[in-house]
């Protein structure tokens, strides 16, 4: 009787311990892996999850990795990974590794199984730095401090490894912090979110790029959560945005920017005659002002020789009436002489006014052309405006390219201002010739008169009509002699206020080729501008498209990260996670508790007996 309980006793047992070590399931699926056939069978698809763990500071202390395969039959499966020890996730059957190579039995569907890497490297290098009150502080002494505390987090290309998970893999930061004990809390850059009674703290590094993050608090009593760190294929839908009337605005602007280029260069050929109008000008300005200057400071020798003629006259006229009709006519002889000579030396003055008038003629009327080709259109304030926003990087350029136009505009006002004053100059130099010509006709007819007067004379019954001609002639001599001073006074007052317009006219000759120059340089500018802005609305729609390939990552394929003999890898992600920063621990011993009967021990006491 004692063996039959002890049989029944080790039945009960037997089953007491496995039935809660395996369950239903994995009684039914060892059963299942027993009748797996011994053969070949090739995965339809695989995926791989990497875990790691960090240190605090970042260090990497373990990687290992889930490996998810489908099994389209059941047989015996294999796959590679640098592994150091494996673990079957899926049922209880060994699974072997050699030489990279895994080998194991699996039913179809999903397979599971883990493995511990050779490499501890990931695609990223980790940076964990705490500084507490500005102070870098070891996290293993950061645990229930109080103080103002940063957390920096740095991420980096790991050259070490297949850079197209660095390329392509979008990396997503979560520092959790206590709302209790820590409070003032920034992140720049980041999303601050409520997760209970915790802050949850996320930030994005976008694929192709080194991470700098930074989170800052008060805190009190601290302790945190360990920072987690997920890694997953960027995969995001990008429209294109409409620019068809971005690029046609950009058309109307370039369109315009080109009519304002053709515009200065007429500015700039008009410029350029008008520079060469003005130095015409300034030339011919100089030499009228020497010629005034030079008949200035003759005017007093003309007045004197002009005074010595009119005496000499009045003398002669005065002596030939005297009764006694003695004199001696020798001096008289040199009168014709001295006055051909006066009326040729006005003769060579009208002559060179002649030739200054012509001179100023040609100058003043290319000036006058020149300013007339600058553009009467004025550039609205609003233009201006749409200029400069659709050219940021060029401010320096339009800012001279407005100065120039505003120089140009002041120009054309000033001239219209002072034109009358040059238009009246030619009619001037008009009158002076005609009086001169005047003067001189004068003089040689009276040369010629009393030339002919003594050439006729052969005795003294004709000094009645040479003393009667020298009296006429000295009597319209005193008012030709007026007329000399008058003549004279008008030219000395001309060279007097001559001497300001022709120091104004060489100052804007001056004036217009610094014009030129800068016009000059006007047109460069704006053709470069021209240039750079006719094909804006191609390039606008090119950069807008090299934008968005930066995150379009739809030709991205995913490669094993365990071997690079794996082959259908359809999915590889990244779960990182740092050591939390937390207080030690005591534990404190268990209480021993009295032994309670219950049901199997109260059985097992039946068969002690």
């Amino acid at each position: 009787m004692k063996k039959l309980y002890k049989g029944v006793a080790a039945v009960l047992i037997s089953a007491a311990l496995i039935t809660p070590l395996f369950g239903e399931g994995a009684a039914t699926n060892q059963l299942s892996v027993t009748s797996i056939p011994d053969t070949q069978v090739k995965t339809t698809a695989r995926e791989e999850v990497i875990y790691a763990n960090l240190m605090a500071d970042g260090k990497i202390k373990e990687i290992y990795a889930v490996n998810i395969l489908e099994i389209p039959q059941a047989g015996i499966v294999t796959d590679y990974g640098h592994f150091t020890s494996l673990k079957n996730l899926t049922n209880t059957e060994e699974i072997t590794l050699s030489n990279d190579q895994v080998v194991a039995k699996a039913s179809e569907g999903r397979f599971y199984y883990q493995g511990t890497l050779k490499e501890q490297l990931l695609p990223w290098r980790f940076k964990i730095d705490y500084y507490l009150d500005g102070k870098k502080i070891d996290p293993s002494e950061l645990a229930g401090q109080e103080g103002s505390l940063e957390i920096r987090v740095e991420s980096n290309g790991n050259s070490a490894v297949d850079q197209s998970f660095f390329d392509n893999y979008l990396l997503q930061v979560a520092i959790t912090l206590d709302a209790l004990s820590s409070s003032n809390i920034k992140a720049e850059g980041g999303t601050i979110a409520n997760a209970g009674e915790n802050k949850l703290i996320t930030y994005t590094v976008m694929p192709g790029n080194n991470g700098s993050l930074s989170v800052k608090a008060d805190v009190i009593d601290f302790s945190m959560k360990g920072i987690e760190i997920s890694a997953v294929p960027f995969s995001m839908m990008i429209d294109a945005p409409d620019t068809g009337d971005m690029t046609d605005n950009m058309s109307t602007l370039s369109e315009a920017i080109a009519a304002l280029n053709d515009g200065i260069g007429k500015l700039e050929k008009g410029a350029a005659e008008l520079n060469q109008g003005a130095s015409e000008l300034a030339e011919g300005s100089k030499a009228f002002n020497d010629g005034l200057v030079a008949i200035k400071g003759s005017s007093q020798q003309l007045i004197e020789g002009s005074s010595e003629v009119k005496n000499a006259l009045n003398t002669i006229a005065a002596s030939l009436q005297r009764p006694s009709g003695g004199m001696d006519l020798s001096a008289l002889a040199q009168l014709p002489e001295g006055l051909s000579q006066l009326a040729a030396g006005l003769d060579g003055i009208s002559h060179g006014l002649t030739q200054l008038k012509e001179n100023y003629a040609k100058a003043y009327a290319a000036l006058d052309s020149a300013i007339l080709e600058l553009p009467n259109s004025n550039i609205s304030q609003q233009e201006l405006t749409a200029l400069y926003m659709a050219n940021p990087g060029k401010k320096d350029m339009i800012d001279q390219l407005v100065a120039f136009y505003s120089a140009g505009q002041r120009i054309k006002g000033t001239y219209e201002a002072v034109n009358p004053a040059f238009a009246a100059v030619e009619g001037s130099l008009t009158e002076i010739i005609a009086s001169n010509n005047t003067i001189a006709a004068s003089l040689t007819t009276i040369s010629t008169q009393i030339g002919a007067a003594m050439a006729g004379q052969q005795g003294l019954d004709q000094m009645s009509q040479l003393t009667e001609g020298l009296s006429k002639l000295s009597a319209n001599y005193n008012g030709l002699h007026e007329g000399f001073i008058a003549y004279t006074g008008g030219v000395n007052q001309l060279a007097e206020n001559y001497s300001q317009l022709n120091a104004g006219v060489i100052g804007t000759a001056g004036g217009t080729a610094e014009i030129h120059g800068g016009i000059n340089q006007l047109h460069s500018g704006s053709k470069e501008l021209s240039n750079g802005v006719k094909n804006m609305p191609q390039e606008i729609e090119k950069e807008i498209d090299k934008m968005l390939s930066q995150y379009d990552k739809s030709d991205f394929t995913p490669v094993s990260f365990v071997s690079d003999k794996n082959d259908g890898t359809k999915a590889v992600q990244f779960v990182i996670r740092a050591e939390a920063v937390e207080k030690v621990k005591v534990e404190e011993a268990p209480k021993q508790e009295a032994e309670k009967d219950n049901f199997w021990t109260r059985f097992l006491k039946l068969f002690r007996r």
